[in-house]
């Protein structure tokens, strides 16, 4: 969901959604976290940068450095996605209520997992 949000949050901030999901598709699985890579590929992608940590993975290998224009173009991608994030739990944890999932945290809720 995270990937998902920062493509659609990129997408209306400028970035480049194409290259996003690319690099999404590619390079999510680089990481050693199996959660970290997919949002990080995103905004790779997005940004039309490299992420990389030394001698652990590289993001976007093809793609140059990131700059401080990248940069200041990362924070708009995240308060843009932020926006974005916030009604789409609220709706999300409605949503849940209305079809009497009774769960604290989706993660947890056990008819959602079906």
């Amino acid at each position: 969901m995270s990937a998902a949000l920062l493509l659609a949050g990129g997408a209306l901030a400028g970035g480049d959604l194409p290259t996003g999901i690319e690099m999404t598709r590619r390079d999510a699985r680089v990481t050693a976290s199996p959660n970290a890579g997919w949002p990080m590929s995103a905004m790779a992608g997005l940004l039309g940068t490299r992420l990389e940590k030394l001698g652990h993975y590289v993001l976007g290998a093809e793609l140059p450095v990131a700059d401080v224009p990248a940069i200041d173009h990362a924070a708009e991608v995240v308060k843009t996605t932020t926006v974005l994030t916030v009604p789409f739990v609220l709706g999300l944890q409605w949503l849940c209520g209305r079809l009497g999932w009774r769960c604290r945290r989706l993660a947890r809720c056990r008819r959602f997992a079906r």
